[in-house]
């Protein structure tokens, strides 16, 4: 109440503040004729209604010819309708009509009428505006006003149709005008905000963000900025609906303010609506009802009554969030009954949608169903897909609540394939649109459906839908740019199940028996993650990890097991728990050494000076400085429990499995495919019960899902069977462009050797520019990048800490730091730059501080990694922590030492952590091998 009151306090004041002040915006000598005082006080509609009004005012008293009435008529109701209330605004519009009417002003008389119909649109009587408009183009067409006038009436008349709930219907009409060729920039610009608030509702974020973005540049260049900052709070909703939530916030506070330094309530009111909803998806509860009620009290104030309507259906949804069950339902209900009145379909189906949680979360389930139906039947009516992928999710949890698992499982499979339906309407190259769809409207289908399956025993089909869900903008971006635009997948289970949820078994056989070769092909095991919400503890953050053992030889084993808020868990494993690891892990930077393993079978000790590779690059750096005095020794242990457990929770149920059957002296592979969070799991350094560590035991790679192990195979196949020197880059300790960052000694020692070993000539220093990185990349088969490496985009945001990492921000952030190439060059080589680029790479290896962190989605992890891979590069070597500078060297010298031999990326990983293996996990545990090199397929295909 306090944050309402205060921001109600501000908004009143300033609206005062234009008032009081309006005299002092006038010219200090007005003009003198009734014509230029009325133009006058149009063109400061733009800037602050409170002048509009005040000049008109000065002008009521010249008023003579019936055109000047009319034209005084006309301003008056437009500021009216922004400022409020529409009751004024109706009346003007009215006495337009008439003196237009009485006098024959034609094109007055079509102003009256759109004028109308936008009083009665904003009012929510849709069918009279629709009307108003009719009548606008029938004046048009017989006083001869122009094609502009006929479309534009023609355009606002759809508007209605579809605020009525028929979107279809509207969209048939008005994508045929995009083809007329003798309507005006204006007209257009109208036509394309009408296509994209349709578009968005039928959640096609793609088209809706084209015709926004057009609609904006069309109204940009003609100056219009009402229609610029009106536009941009729409395209702020396409975001929103998309998932990208910082970025709606950015684009709806733009009408906001333009709003309020205008005096435009109306504006404003809606702009607090789009605000306050966003607020509501980030789960800002406070935020979202401060935004809400304002928007809710400008309404009333205005006589908005459609805006009251959405506003009590809006917060009874907060209301809901916050367990306040009574006022939710009360809202919803109010909000119901205004819809009907108003005979708008689409508040009287959210409010149905509503009021079907409220009675669920009540444990009223058959109540639930029920209100959740009508509003799914609601939003097919009005080809709604996001609504009905919404209520198929719901109606899978009122199942679920009333113990019918095969209903759930119908309408899980019914949301999965809706929300599929609507990813496709995708451009194929929007992959952060791609990403924040599936995050914000995608994750809870395929979390359902797997939990689901799973209940029922039906852990392979589990595993289908869970690979269904991982990695998809990326491997559409891979089929699209290295695949020759290819859409195979090894995985293709969209039909797993018919209508009725049953299941097709030839779908699970067919897709396993592909799994199987091409695991039999990689002569590997497959180990799969994924982490999956409880649907029936919604407020516990309780997780179930689901784990899934595919062997070469066929067989599957499947494990589950609780990880969160449980009664008696002694730790839990979230996303906290794993940065601190990495922390703990990388905070120390220690210079290598080779030391004993303790008998207790804690860690070896750590020096206290050091050089790192680190996230600070004002450091001493985090590669170390060589040890003076070897006794100056601690023990850093904090991380020893944690790797401890991570093998407790995640090899222990499969690692006898995992081991079994590999003939004697043949050490198993296997592909991790890890989840959300786990992907910061170090896996090569979980510690056994027996003291030793997986990688000891194991030779593993990572991937983030099937399908991109599929495609990182395939261009595996392609690479040439020799390395040559002159296709390999190898940089090493550039010439930092900021003074304050640290050079890196053992990088340029760690490149030198390299570049010795794979016959090739190394950038260090001052050589090592970005321009020469940036020509050479796309040349290059094996890449080594060993440097500086940030999480954010530029040098300025990494030194203030603005990583960006909020919720609804999917951007692929990340770069490395090279020497400048000018004075103008900044020496930052970001993930966008580098996933611009066309690379043919076998291997990038990214020797630089935490290059395998980033945003962690299904997707992936959305960083430098990420970034490589959608370029091309078939397989990268990133790490998890801050690394150090000599601990580093060592481990690079021996696997490249290794690599160059057997073009085996894991396995050379491997004899590199296992050379050094008696130093602490810290030196070498951060490295991770994602992807497949060729002499993974070569050397299993000689034997």
């Amino acid at each position: 109440q306090k944050l309402v009151e205060s921001h109600l306090t501000n908004v009143r004041a300033k609206l005062k503040r234009l008032e009081d002040e309006a005299h002092i915006h006038l010219p200090s000598q007005l003009p003198s004729s009734t014509e230029d005082l009325l133009k006058l006080a149009n063109e400061s509609k733009t800037s602050n209604l409170c002048c509009t009004k005040t000049l008109l005012s000065k002008a009521s008293v010249t008023l003579e010819l019936p055109s000047h009435l009319a034209q005084w008529y006309c301003e008056h109701s437009e500021v009216a309708l922004a400022m409020g209330p529409l009751s004024e605004s109706l009346m003007y519009g009215e006495k337009l009509l008439e003196v237009s009417m009485e006098h024959d002003i034609k094109c007055m008389k079509f102003t009256a009428y759109m004028l109308l119909g936008h009083v009665h649109r904003s009012a929510g009587k849709c069918d009279i505006a629709c009307m108003q408009y009719q009548e606008a183009e029938h004046v048009a067409k017989i006083n001869g006003l122009g094609i502009d006038s006929e479309i534009c009436a023609f355009i606002y008349q759809q508007l209605c149709i579809y605020n009525l709930g028929r979107n279809n219907e509207a969209l048939s009409k008005l994508l045929p005008l995009l083809d007329k060729q003798d309507i005006s920039d204006g007209t257009q610009g109208e036509l394309k905000q009408a296509l994209g608030n349709i578009y968005r509702s039928a959640a096609n974020w793609h088209e809706a963000e084209r015709y926004f973005k057009e609609s904006i540049s069309v109204a940009s260049k003609m100056g219009d900025k009402i229609k610029v900052a009106e536009r941009s709070g729409e395209l702020g909703n396409v975001y929103r609906s998309s998932g990208l939530h910082t970025k709606a916030l950015e684009f709806q506070q733009l009408l906001y303010e333009f709003a309020l330094n205008r005096g435009d309530v109306a504006g404003l009111a809606a702009a607090c609506g789009y605000i306050g909803f966003t607020y509501y998806t980030l789960r800002r509860y406070d935020n979202a009802i401060e935004y809400l009620t304002v928007r809710y009290k400008l309404a009333q104030e205005i006589g908005d009554v459609q805006g009251v309507r959405w506003c009590l259906n809006n917060i009874g949804k907060v209301y809901l969030e916050l367990d306040h069950l009574n006022d939710a339902l009360k809202l919803f209900s109010q909000s119901a009954e205004i819809a009907l009145e108003l005979g708008d379909l689409l508040g009287e189906g959210t409010s149905y949608g509503n009021m079907g949680t409220a009675c669920r979360a009540a444990g009223r389930h058959s109540d639930a169903v029920m209100y959740h139906t009508k509003y799914c039947e609601n939003a097919a009516k009005r080809m709604d897909m996001g609504g009905v992928a919404i209520m198929q999710n719901e109606l899978a949890l009122d199942h679920l609540h009333l113990g019918d698992l095969q209903g759930a499982r119908k309408f899980a499979w019914l949301a999965l394939h809706t929300s599929l339906e609507i990813r496709s309407f995708l451009g194929s190259q929007d992959d952060v649109l791609k990403i924040a769809n599936h995050e914000k409207n995608q994750v809870l289908s395929y979390s359902s459906l797997q939990y689901i399956l799973v209940e029922q025993q039906l852990t392979d089909a589990a595993l289908l839908v869970s690979e269904m869900g991982r990695a998809k903008a990326l491997t559409d971006v891979l089929h699209a740019n290295t695949c020759a635009g290819t859409a195979s997948t090894v995985i293709n289970a969209t039909n797993l199940m018919d209508k009725n949820g049953n299941i097709e078994n030839d779908v699970i056989l067919d897709n396993m028996k592909c799994l199987h070769h091409l695991l039999q092909y990689l002569k590997s095991d497959l180990l799969v993650y994924s982490l999956v919400d409880h649907p029936l503890l919604k407020k516990t953050k309780c997780k179930w990890i689901y784990i899934w053992l595919v062997k070469m030889s066929g067989k599957v084993y499947f494990y589950k097991e609780y990880l969160g808020e449980v009664d008696g868990a002694e730790f839990i494993i979230d996303h906290s728990y794993l940065n601190s690891l990495q922390q703990d892990m990388g905070i120390r930077d220690v210079t290598f050494m080779h030391c004993q393993v303790n008998v207790d079978k804690s860690y070896p000790q750590l020096p206290t000076e050091h050089i790192s590779r680190d996230r600070t690059l004002a450091g001493p750096s985090v590669r170390d400085v060589v040890l003076q005095d070897e006794k100056q020794c601690i023990c850093v242990t904090p991380h020893v429990d944690r790797l401890d457990q991570l093998h407790r929770k995640l090899i222990s149920p499969v690692q006898d499995a995992l081991l079994s059957n590999c003939g004697a002296g043949v050490l198993p592979r296997v592909v991790i495919v890890p989840h959300s969070f786990l992907l910061n799991v170090p896996f090569a350094a979980l510690r056994c019960p027996d003291g030793e560590y997986l990688i000891q035991k194991v030779i593993i790679s990572v991937a983030p899902s099937i399908d991109f192990l599929s495609i990182s195979s395939r261009m595996a196949e392609s690479i040439p069977e020799r390395i040559n020197g002159s296709e390999c880059l190898v940089v090493g300790n550039p010439q930092m462009p900021d003074e304050t960052i640290f050079q890196l000694p053992g990088a340029m020692e760690e490149a030198m050797a390299i570049a010795s070993l794979l016959g090739c000539e190394p950038l260090c220093g001052e050589s090592a520019t970005k321009a020469s990185v940036v020509s050479l990349l796309p040349k290059s088969h094996i890449i080594h990048l060993a440097t500086h490496a940030i999480l954010s985009d530029s040098l300025q945001d990494h030194l203030i800490g603005a990583h960006r990492d909020e919720e609804g921000d999917y951007a692929v952030r990340g770069a490395i730091i090279l020497s400048r190439s000018d004075e103008h060059c900044s020496g930052v080589l970001t993930s966008k730059e580098i996933q611009g680029m066309k690379l043919q790479a076998e291997l990038a290896v990214l020797s630089c501080c935490k290059t395998a962190c980033g945003k962690v989605t299904d997707d992936g992890t959305l960083g430098l990694s990420r970034a490589l891979l959608a370029a091309g590069v078939g397989c990268v070597i990133v790490t998890l922590w801050s690394i150090y500078d000599t601990a580093t060297m060592e481990v690079m010298k021996n696997y490249y030492s290794e690599y160059k031999c057997s073009r085996d990326a894991p396995s050379a990983l491997r004899h590199a952590m296992v050379a050094v293996i008696r130093s602490n996990p810290a030196c070498w545990g951060a490295f991770c091998v994602i992807g497949v090199t060729p002499g993974v397929i070569q050397h299993y295909s000689s034997q």
